[in-house]
């Protein structure tokens, strides 16, 4: 499932269209492999060194997102030539930090990861899921079902419980652009950044102007904001919804699943932030599956108090590299990280 929906065609056709005017793609002249590159005009990446103060790692960063090598040149050299390439177009656009997410320590790669990203998955709607005539959708989502069956099965309705049962949203949330608020509440947004990432941050975006929210968190998005007023925004979840649609003979079979992409809560922690996540999911946007990070104020305990199940096949390493492969930053706490990741 985050296979087929996060690093869909259909999420990458969104990225594209909706990338800042001046991001662009880096492709090698074979087009066997390609990254899209977001170019953060304006914004910079700040980190906490040894002495916890914050500091600009980055006055020109650019997310490098799709970064995609087709499987028949997996043992050639085209990985290393695509990230020479990036560098060499980042460098000839001004553009001095690359923050990138990938599986290995490579290729030549003298830069240490900044940090082990893990993605973890809530099933909302799980009797659907496994009505899917899609094999795959359930052999991702649920691997070991045909061999623990009595097991899972109970397990799947405690789990679904609260998406069947009415339990209520414990917040008035907003839903900015399906109200066509954008931007009456990209100044909200950016103030409650302002106010509180410097503090319980170690690694994020200073997005210092509502431009810079529309552009980086915004964009093709969902976003939900809840507050006395869109000035006065006291927390923000922004998410991705994807579809993956798959003909067959009984017709064609639709999954649905949402991405958080970012959070930040000023009154709710841990366990009880992301039941409200999920919950989100589930009745504003009607997903299937919820995928997040263990990013964002959010702890691995966190993830599994809140019953959320670990992706181990789907875990990445975070870089943050300079124009020489050096990393700018040192080991950060991956819940003290907050970046937009579905644009990663």
């Amino acid at each position: 499932m985050l296979r087929s929906l996060v690093g869909s065609e259909m999420c990458i056709r969104d990225s594209f269209r909706t990338a800042p005017q001046n991001s662009f793609c880096v492709q090698t002249p074979q087009c066997n492999v390609y990254s899209l590159v977001f170019a953060l005009g304006g914004c910079e990446v700040m980190t906490k060194g040894d002495t916890s103060k914050l500091h600009a790692c980055g006055t020109r960063p650019a997310l490098v997102n799709h970064t995609t090598l087709h499987t028949d040149f997996r043992k050639t050299d085209d990985a290393k030539i695509i990230f020479d390439l990036t560098r060499n177009a980042l460098l000839k656009n001004n553009f001095d930090t690359a923050i990138f997410l990938s599986n290995a320590y490579g290729p030549s790669l003298v830069a240490q990861d900044t940090c082990r990203i893990k993605w973890f998955q809530k099933v909302l709607n799980p009797i659907n899921i496994l009505d899917h005539t899609t094999p795959n959708i359930v052999d991702e989502v649920y691997p070991d079902f045909y061999a623990l069956a009595p097991v899972i099965r109970a397990d799947l309705y405690r789990k679904a419980m609260f998406a069947s049962g009415g339990v209520s949203l414990e917040r008035e949330w907003v839903d900015i652009k399906e109200e066509g608020l954008e931007d009456e509440y990209a100044q909200g947004i950016c103030t409650l950044l302002q106010d509180n990432l410097k503090f319980i941050s170690s690694c994020y975006i200073n997005l210092n102007t509502p431009q810079a929210v529309k552009d980086v968190l915004i964009g093709p998005n969902v976003v939900f904001c809840c507050g006395p007023s869109p000035r006065d925004v006291r927390n923000v979840v922004v998410m991705s919804h994807r579809h993956s649609k798959t003909t067959t003979a009984d017709g064609v079979s639709v999954a649905s699943a949402a991405v958080c992409v970012f959070s930040l809560f000023g009154n709710l922690q841990g366990e009880s932030k992301l039941n409200e996540m999920a919950k989100l999911a589930t009745q504003k946007i009607g997903a299937e599956v919820l995928y997040v990070t263990n990013t964002h104020g959010t702890s691995t305990d966190d993830l599994r108090k809140a019953v959320f199940d670990e992706c181990p096949n789907y875990g990445t390493n975070l870089y943050m590299i300079n124009s020489n492969f050096r990393s700018v930053s040192g080991k950060i706490d991956p819940s003290k990280i907050h970046l937009p990741f579905a644009m990663l």
